[in-house]
């Protein structure tokens, strides 16, 4: 295999042999291999690096016992309480609208295994296995719970994402989606989500009677707003080319 880089030279010389530009594609595919219009997208497997996006979002470890290993193309973190990596993209408690999107995997089943957000035992929202074991949505206050369909499967690789918008009072749109699927829609329910002022978080920041196990994460992005079906759909298309490009089969 040969790998060429183009540089900005011009050749005058008509009669050496040339590439046809069919025959020449990016070693990664530019156009599906970040998510320009992300507030922050990161992928995982090679180090502490992976925590810079290229948007210049910043992940933090929550703590410095923060059980994190990484494992080429992807990282590995515990579902225990103070696990989580938390971004810099901070929730706002008057008035927020954000999508989160992950690449997940979880090695073992459990109940309530918390995967993104800051559900604690009054304030935030989290995506989680529940005891069915079935993807759900929780926002405290109210406790308001939305459960997907999809019944998770040891060992493989999902694409999970939720999204909220919210004003001071009243809850607007929350929905969570598995692998690109129409979201799941709970609409303008007063008191539903109690934000906490922290940065969104991957993993579980908060809940502490949760169960303890390994949880696989590849990707994780943050969008400054709540996504329609169609934008999470071109999302999740280019997310399963990058997973291909990088040897990850959802």
């Amino acid at each position: 295999m040969s790998f060429f880089t183009v540089l900005p030279i011009a050749v005058t010389d008509l009669s050496l042999p040339q590439l046809n530009s069919s025959d020449v594609s990016h070693v990664f595919p530019i156009s599906s291999f970040i998510e320009e219009d992300a507030y922050g997208h990161w992928l995982f497997g090679v180090g502490e690096s992976d925590f810079t996006a290229s948007s210049g979002a910043i992940l933090t470890k929550q703590s410095a016992g923060t059980a994190i290993s990484f494992n080429g193309n992807y990282l590995t973190t515990r579902t225990a309480v103070g696990n989580a990596l938390i971004s810099d993209r901070l929730q706002t408690l008057a008035a927020d609208e954000f999508t989160v999107c992950m690449l997940v995997r979880v090695p073992t089943l459990g109940s309530i295994t918390i995967l993104a957000g800051d559900l604690g035992s009054t304030k935030g929202l989290s995506v989680y296995l529940s005891n069915a074991p079935l993807f759900a949505l929780n926002g405290r206050q109210a406790g308001a719970i939305l459960t997907s369909t999809v019944t998770p499967l040891v060992d493989q690789w999902y694409f999970v994402s939720y999204k909220i918008t919210h004003s001071a009072t009243i809850d607007g749109e929350k929905g969570v989606s598995i692998d690109g699927e129409t979201f799941i829609i709970n609409d303008v329910v007063a008191g539903d989500y109690n934000a906490r002022a922290q940065g969104i978080s991957m993993a579980n920041s908060d809940y502490d009677t949760g169960t303890d196990f390994n949880v696989d994460f590849a990707e994780y992005m943050i969008f400054n707003s709540a996504l329609s079906d169609s934008e999470l759909s071109g999302v999740y298309e280019r997310a399963l080319i990058r997973a291909a490009e990088r040897g990850i089969a959802i």
